[in-house]
């Protein structure tokens, strides 16, 4: 049985970049995803992660041109599984120097299996910066030095003008990465980011801007009936589950709370378990405040991001999605607000959307990284 069969878009796209010819020099060609790697990895993480070890030695510099960046999704992206929306990430991360991996949701995994693609593999360094426009498998080199040093929204928009779908799904980077600041994430849908391990940082060594996707493709399926059949147990299952509504309606916010109840939540860098301004950073407070609806990802019946709107006082206007548990317990900018440090600043929904409009990972980045993004 063929792996396109068994969820696989059953291609792999290989794509080369360099030269003195600009963005157009750069070679491309697809190859067939191998059925044995699909059967021991199971695509995404772990087929990035095999092709990653067997194409880079040991002590290898992580901006080495020749590196790959690795974008992959498994068998269930594109499906209306829940949950299978996610994409990995995967390069040797500038951060660490060994294995980078990191992952994101969003409508960019199942866009990328709608193209034709199982996996995305980037080589060499391109003269200029550029962007990439994958269409049914199809791949075009555009220039991107019009978008260079532009933050993750402005570029967005751009790129989507540009290709004239608003259907296109674009992954890119901001400011941070340019600047080579490490923990840089990339990101989809806006606020979607796979942000650990600086493959931000990584994508943007290459001269890559974005790498949008467009496709009409459909996923086959083994048994369609029999998965149909799945699906509507595990939805019933979901949907009558006793934290259904509460998760919906706050998403990983809702651990504040609950870890502050518990004495686990990380306060002054695990010097306590409680912080004594929680409730003002809390998935709670914010909801009833800030919240205007709930969104979810390509095929999740859990719409656990949350979409706010601050609508009185110095921040008046203020719009963004967000902001996920680690933004709130532990984001720095300059210095640290929330729990990880034990202090509060005004306008915290501010600090995380400056943040993520520059491809910041909001856990780890230091005040080193603000001053160098500036």
């Amino acid at each position: 049985m063929s792996v396109r069969s068994l969820g696989y878009a059953g291609k792999t796209l290989l794509v080369e970049l360099g030269g003195p010819g600009g963005p157009k020099d750069a070679n491309w060609e697809t190859h067939d995803l191998d059925e044995s790697m699909a059967r021991d990895y199971i695509g995404g993480r772990g087929i990035n992660v095999r092709r990653l070890s067997d194409s880079v030695p040991p002590g290898r510099d992580p901006y080495a041109p020749q590196n790959p960046i690795i974008f992959g999704v498994g068998p269930m992206d594109g499906t209306l599984f829940p949950g299978s929306s996610r994409f990995n990430v995967t390069g040797l991360s500038p951060h660490t120097g060994i294995l980078g991996d990191s992952n994101a949701g969003g409508f960019f995994g199942a866009e990328m299996k709608y193209a034709g693609l199982d996996q995305i593999v980037i080589t060499g360094r391109a003269q200029k910066p550029v962007y990439l426009f994958i269409n049914n498998g199809a791949v075009e080199v555009r220039p991107a030095e019009h978008l260079w040093g532009l933050d993750i929204p402005e570029a967005n928009r751009l790129i989507r003008a540009e290709l004239g779908d608003p259907r296109t799904q674009v992954a890119v980077l901001g400011p941070a990465a340019e600047n080579g600041v490490t923990m840089s994430g990339i990101f989809v849908n806006l606020f979607r980011p796979a942000a650990r391990t600086g493959m931000g940082t990584l994508l943007a060594s290459k001269n890559v801007k974005a790498v949008a996707v467009r496709g009409t493709m459909p996923v086959r399926l083994a048994h369609p009936q029999e998965f149909a059949s799945l699906l509507r147990d595990l939805d019933e299952v979901i949907y009558n589950h006793p934290q259904y509504s509460h998760r919906g309606y706050l998403g990983t916010t809702q651990l504040v709370s609950g870890l502050q109840g518990l004495g686990a939540l990380s306060t002054r860098h695990y010097q306590s378990g409680r912080f004594e301004s929680a409730s003002q950073v809390s998935g709670e407070t914010l909801a009833a405040k800030h919240k205007v609806k709930s969104k979810a990802c390509h095929s999740c019946p859990i719409p656990c991001s949350r979409y706010f709107r601050i609508e009185l006082g110095e921040h008046k206007g203020l719009s963004s999605e967000g902001p996920e548990f680690e933004g709130l317990a532990l984001h720095v900018q300059g210095r640290q607000f929330g729990p990880g440090t034990g202090f509060v600043r005004r306008g915290p929904l501010q600090q995380v959307r400056y943040g993520r409009h520059r491809s910041l990972d909001a856990y780890p980045s230091p005040w080193s990284a603000w001053r160098k993004v500036s």
